[in-house]
C-alpha cells in the first residue's frame, strides 16, 4: 500500500497552523480596536512610507484587487485618505488620517505583545533562529 501524506510531519502544515493560530489570537486582540489583522498590516505599511496600493499589496503578499477592497474599507472607516498622485493621472497616493495615527500606538502594542508572548514559549536564541528560518522558507516558497 502506498504511503499517504502525513500533515503532522509537514513544514507547510505547521507553518499554516501557526499562521492560523496567531491570526486568530491577533483578531481577538484587535477586535476592541475595530481593526482586523489585514487592516492593521495595511495601516502599518502606509505608516512605513508605502503610499501606493501596489506597494501595500506587494508588502502584504496579496493581489492588488484584494488590497483595493481593503483600502476601500479603511477609507470608509476614516483611517486613510487617497488623493491624486503627483505626475500620475491614474495613481492614488495613500495617507493616514489623524484617527489612524492615534490608533497606531495601540496597534504596535498589540502586535508587540502577541509577539513577546509567542517568543516567551521558546528558549534562549530559539526566537532569532526561528525568525531567520521562517524568512528563508518564505523566500523559498515565493520562488516555487
Amino acid at each position: 500500500m502506498p504511503r499517504t501524506f502525513d500533515p503532522s510531519a509537514s513544514l507547510g502544515h505547521w507553518a499554516a497552523r501557526l499562521s492560523w493560530a496567531a491570526r486568530g489570537a491577533m483578531e481577538r486582540r484587535l477586535r476592541p480596536l475595530g481593526v482586523t489583522p489585514p487592516m492593521m498590516a495595511a495601516l502599518l505599511a502606509v505608516d512605513a512610507g508605502m503610499d501606493r496600493a501596489t506597494q501595500v499589496a506587494a508588502h502584504m503578499g496579496v493581489d492588488a484587487a484584494a488590497v483595493t477592497r481593503l483600502l476601500d474599507r479603511l477609507s470608509d472607516a476614516g483611517l486613510i485618505g487617497r488623493c491624486a498622485a503627483p505626475g500620475d493621472r491614474r495613481g492614488r497616493s495613500l495617507s493616514l488620517s489623524a484617527k489612524a495615527r492615534a490608533l497606531l500606538p495601540a496597534l504596535a502594542r498589540t502586535a508587540d505583545g502577541l509577539d513577546r508572548e509567542l517568543a516567551a514559549q521558546l528558549g534562549p536564541g530559539e526566537s532569532a533562529r526561528l525568525l531567520a528560518t521562517l524568512k528563508k522558507l518564505s523566500a523559498a516558497a515565493d520562488r516555487l
